[in-house]
């Protein structure tokens, strides 16, 4: 394996009107408290939404020297998962470039340098193949690149052998090329006639084969630890993968999500008291975002920034 690097990272993430914003508060924070890169932080949201934005959001962002930089998503639809594969094409003054999902947060002290090497993109395998692992299906998709099908050998996290299949809630690769070939192979993805079932899984089916398009030997598969879920606790987790706040409280996590707020010099003092404040305002309107809150308690003040 190729020597590690210590040089700069830039980690950027989607923020848009509603739930992104309330989770936006808890993954920067995080990556505040526990992140030992030397990084910069970059917010994506599209241009159509930007200023629906509430002012603590900004508020925050700009508190916490987050860049926040106006997207444009690319798929005639607005394939919600496109404006990670378009904010990864961006071009960022770093080294490499970390894609994070917005409902995730550090858990511990972290250095992604550990798992970022030059020609390499890291990814974490999915827990499940959503989508299909039928050969057939595989091979065409491959070819349309002029490349060959894989082996289904690549072990998910619930013991499956799959074709090539990975979370796209953690990408981390150097910063140049790769966010430009990933787009394209996702746009003609897309095209591809008789290809049933593509939404929602096109940034997962297109990740591997851009990554087969990088380099015959550019994957670099990491261990859950760098993208886990709570359903699959480990000690040694560095990045929680939680996807809405009631998994945590469910899954007996809530306290780590509480400890960055109390820790990180947040304005609030848990993730409850965030939700009550948002839901207040008329942003949080997923039922299952609030379903753990109790909503009749008076709602928090933030503290002063710290």
């Amino acid at each position: 394996m190729p020597e590690k690097t210590t040089k700069k990272i830039a980690v950027f993430f989607n923020v848009e009107p509603g739930p992104l914003e309330v989770q936006a508060h808890l993954l920067v924070n995080s990556l505040k408290l526990f992140c030992e890169d030397y990084h910069s932080l970059h917010a994506h949201c599209r241009s159509d939404r930007i200023d629906e934005l509430q002012p603590e959001t900004r508020t925050m962002l700009a508190s916490r020297d987050v860049e926040l930089r106006v997207l444009e998503n690319p798929f005639s639809d607005g394939y919600p998962a496109g404006n990670k594969i378009a904010g990864a094409a961006l071009e960022r003054d770093a080294d490499f470039s970390l894609f994070l999902d917005t409902d995730t947060f550090l858990t511990q002290n972290t250095s992604f340098a550990e798992i970022a090497y030059p020609q390499k993109v890291s990814v974490c395998p999915e827990t499940r193949n959503a989508w299909t692992n039928r050969p057939r299906v595989w091979r065409q998709v491959y070819a349309l690149f002029g490349l060959p099908k894989p082996e289904a050998k690549v072990q998910l996290l619930l013991g499956q052998f799959s074709h090539p299949f990975f979370n796209a809630g953690m990408v981390l690769f150097p910063t140049g090329s790769f966010g430009d070939l990933w787009l394209d192979t996702a746009q003609q993805i897309d095209k591809m006639t008789g290809l049933r079932g593509r939404r929602p899984w096109l940034d997962q089916i297109s990740l591997p084969v851009a990554i087969a398009r990088y380099g015959q030997d550019a994957l670099n598969s990491v261990s859950r630890i760098w993208n886990d879920t709570p359903d699959l606790p480990d000690e040694g987790t560095r990045l929680l993968h939680y996807h809405r706040p009631r998994r945590l409280r469910v899954r007996g996590r809530m306290h780590l999500a509480d400890l960055v707020f109390q820790s990180s010099g947040s304005e609030f003092e848990s993730y409850g008291d965030l939700i009550r404040y948002y839901s207040a305002k008329g942003v949080v309107s997923d039922a299952k975002a609030l379903s753990h809150v109790n909503l009749s308690t008076p709602i928090p003040k933030p503290r002063p920034n710290s």
